[in-house]
């Protein structure tokens, strides 16, 4: 009888088990569906952390160059004689510039500047900026279909799969878009002194319209399928 009582399945002992083993399952799941939220969530905030430090740096660099070239401008550079020739990327020798590099944003005769960083990984071409002035921005500057009215900009392809870092530029430039406004590419001809033809303009038609009057602004580009940043070096 004594050892039908400790093995008997319908005993209160081991009914009293078996509801502390199912109890202690409830918790283990419990605990775990718990562990997967909070790390889901953290990977989620990490992402956007990443996203708005990548953004403030892309910013600080287009907002230190576009104060340099401002630089050379007080210094008595023209437009036309601005030099982005560098060590880094080829094609922009700036045959007006002064021989003597004052006008050169990459000289130590002219700003002394370094070619710009940029977030590793993310640049959709090898050195990742371009400086043209084959583009308008509606509202900014002069508006009209003639080379006098093209801006000087700066601007970066952004790899497809770094939308948020094109998401947080916006968001801190003001700029409340969703989804991320498109448009066609821009011309990307490197600027080595001419301003060029008739240009395309951002801001003027579509969902960039929330560009007009904005020196800067991230956009996806539907030609490449990458992110566009531009940043106005000088509105004209």
């Amino acid at each position: 009888m004594k050892n039908q009582l400790l093995t008997d399945p319908h005993s209160p002992t081991c009914s009293g088990n078996a509801i502390v083993f199912v109890l202690i399952v409830i918790g283990l799941i419990a605990a775990l569906t718990m562990a997967i939220t909070r790390s889901s969530q953290q990977s989620s905030s990490t992402t956007t952390l990443q996203a708005d430090v990548a953004a403030q740096s892309i910013l600080r660099q287009a907002n230190t160059l576009a104060s340099n070239v401002q630089n050379l401008m007080q210094r008595g550079c023209s437009e036309s004689q601005i030099s982005f020739e560098n060590l880094t990327e080829a094609g922009y020798i700036n045959a007006g510039a002064p021989s003597n590099f004052s006008c050169h944003l990459f000289r130590s005769e002219g700003t002394g500047l370094n070619w710009p960083l940029f977030p590793e990984n993310m640049g959709a071409t090898t050195n990742v900026w371009t400086f043209s002035a084959g583009n308008q921005v509606f509202e900014v500057g002069s508006d009209c279909a003639q080379p006098r009215c093209n801006e000087l900009i700066v601007m970066a392809e952004i790899l497809p799969a770094f939308q948020a870092v094109c998401e947080q530029i916006n968001f801190r430039l003001g700029i409340n878009a969703s989804p991320i406004p498109s448009r066609t590419s821009l011309d990307t001809t490197k600027f080595v002194g001419s301003f060029g033809s008739a240009a395309p303009v951002i801001g003027d038609v579509g969902t960039t319209t929330v560009f007009a009057g904005r020196n800067s602004g991230c956009f996806l580009n539907t030609t490449t399928n990458n992110y566009t940043f531009y940043n106005v070096l000088i509105a004209r």
